[in-house]
């Protein structure tokens, strides 16, 4: 995906950023199934759940969020299997493409 701009070193950032981002959303995929599968669909505590809240939204949304309204069983899930966040995978991926100065 080419990105639009003057500048080719932020168009060259914001094609990486995107691939970056594939991979992750790929990643945060295969975690919540992992999870869900693990923990027999009993993602969500059941007061949030009857307030509405998605289980898909404790794994992409604040970290705060997540542990208030994971389940026992996804909490101790997370324990083993750590909750991915964007931030980490990033610095992850991008460690494994840079090359040290």
């Amino acid at each position: 995906m080419a990105a639009r701009s003057s500048s080719a070193i932020f168009g060259y950032a914001a094609d990486l950023w995107h691939e970056m981002k594939t991979e992750y959303d790929a990643a945060l995929e295969a975690h919540y199934y992992q999870a869900e599968e693990a923990t027999n669909g009993n993602l969500v505590r059941h007061a949030s759940r009857a307030a509405g809240v998605r289980a898909l939204s404790l794994f992409s949304g604040p970290v705060e969020k997540a542990y208030k309204h994971a389940s026992e069983e996804l909490l101790e899930f997370w324990q083993h299997h750590p909750r991915p966040t964007l931030q980490d995978f990033e610095q992850q991926w991008l460690s494994g493409r840079v090359n040290a100065y």
